[in-house]
């Protein structure tokens, strides 16, 4: 008989059933969205056995995310063609979390200065009306292998709080996808399973820390390590994290955004067009673009190429809605619509 895979023994260790029901009666707008039995289903699906809100409602502490969450859902449900979001609604894919989420950040952000702002049936997300103009919005998340990591860092956490998940800045971070996702989870947690094991990490970060955890030696740039929350005994150098070139990561992040859009659900068909990203999944992103802004060197430009009019950049976390001061537009066309974003259209520079 195959054993239990790893990650699904300790999802159902930590995941709080008691507490997902509990919230579910306090966020009316979040139970409607996924009711008890959508977040079951997902038990049973590798390679995350739970759907990513069961996990969040059982897990997470704090209330303030499921509050801004809650009233996110409560805008979008309200707009037209809600009904066509509903697969985001049922996948239980970690990631699409944050899918699910950006998209409703941007239809928040749109309807302050937009008019009928309503959810499309097919092509991109959203449609709205600014300035008298049509728009239509595609949103997308930069996830590469961020999502994964931060379900290995959110499960890692329930684990022991000591332990870090981390990956060196501005170089190349790939973990397994799609059908492999699940063996490597596995792979990654079983050690886990036997108490002793991590006991005996504990004993040698007593002498030393940091500690390095088991980490299949296929996967590269993944650095899983247990330290001591009081400092004491640290010991430099022993996690080896040398950063890549930041600028050079910052033009290929913004190249792949874009160009994972920049054909996709018909897009270039619909114009005006404007293609909002967010790339709040990675930290060193958000450090690089703050770094070309603080030392006044150029951001890079997106390729808008013949298919896209306008690119919204954005890092948006998870407590709020964007603003004008956190969001960066790329319209060469001042007149574009999107700039009443900022308080008014442009004149062409």
């Amino acid at each position: 008989m195959k054993a239990t895979p790893s990650q699904r023994v300790l999802v159902e260790r930590f995941l709080d059933w008691d507490r997902v029901a509990e919230r579910l009666t306090r966020y009316r707008h979040i139970a409607a969205a996924f009711p008890m039995d959508v977040l079951r289903a997902g038990a049973d699906k590798p390679p995350y056995f739970c759907h990513y809100m069961a996990w969040r409602l059982g897990t997470w502490n704090g209330e303030g995310s499921f509050e801004v969450l809650d009233e996110l859902l409560a805008f979008g449900a309200g707009l037209e063609n809600w009904q066509h979001q509903r697969s985001l609604l049922l996948t239980c894919d970690y990631s699409t979390f944050w899918s699910l989420l950006w998209q409703l950040q941007v239809a928040r952000f749109v309807a302050i200065v937009a008019d009928n702002v309503s959810w499309l049936k097919s092509g991109p997300d959203i449609v709205a009306t600014l300035q008298g103009e049509r728009l239509y919005i595609e949103c997308f998340v930069y996830k590469k292998s961020f999502g994964i990591s931060q379900y290995v860092a959110e499960l890692f956490k329930e684990l022991d709080f000591e332990i870090r998940v981390e990956h060196s800045w501005f170089l190349p971070f790939s973990l397994p996808k799609n059908a492999e996702t699940s063996a490597f989870l596995d792979k990654l947690f079983a050690p886990f399973l036997d108490d002793s094991y991590l006991g005996e990490k504990h004993r040698e970060a007593m002498v030393s820390n940091p500690v390095i955890l088991n980490v299949p030696p296929e996967i590269g740039n993944l650095h899983i390590w247990l330290g001591r929350s009081d400092g004491r005994g640290y010991v430099a150098g022993i996690v080896d994290k040398v950063p890549g070139d930041p600028e050079h990561y910052l033009q290929l992040a913004l190249r792949e955004g874009v160009d994972a859009k920049r054909n996709a659900n018909k897009l270039s068909e619909h114009r005006l067009n404007l293609l909002a990203i967010n790339f709040a999944l990675s930290q060193e992103l958000e450090v690089g673009w703050s770094r070309q802004i603080r030392h006044g060197w150029p951001l890079p430009t997106p390729d808008l190429g013949a298919e896209l009019d306008a690119v919204l950049v954005a890092w948006s976390g998870i407590n709020e809605v964007p603003t004008r001061h956190t969001v960066q537009l790329f319209a060469p066309d001042g007149r574009h619509p999107a700039w009443t974003f900022f308080g008014s259209a442009r004149d062409v520079e």
